[in-house]
């Protein structure tokens, strides 16, 4: 499990320039907190396994890892783009959810 560092989160972004590294290397790279800090709302909604979870929900790991296959950041447009791109790549997404 990746320790939280010293690293400015707001500044951190994967970017694409990162070729020479394997998927697993930048996943370790990334500042990380404890999972008890993910809002309950978070937990509830885009947890698969909820019993509520939305279509398109993935663990945090694999949401992390969306994070870095998308060059996406840590600030809150960044959450929004990636949630965004899970659930709208998802064809069982209701128009309610949205």
């Amino acid at each position: 499990m990746r320790e939280s560092t010293d690293i400015d989160w707001r500044r951190r972004a994967p970017g694409f320039d990162n070729d020479a590294l394997t998927l697993g290397e930048i996943y370790d790279s990334l500042p990380g907190d404890d999972p008890g800090t993910v809002h309950h709302y978070v937990r509830l909604f885009e947890n698969p396994d909820s019993l509520v979870a939305f279509p398109g929900a993935v663990t945090l790991e694999r949401h992390d890892c969306i994070h870095i296959l998308l060059g996406r950041g840590l600030l809150a447009q960044d959450e929004a783009f990636v949630i965004g791109y899970t659930m709208g790549t998802c064809r069982a997404v209701q128009s309610w959810q949205v």
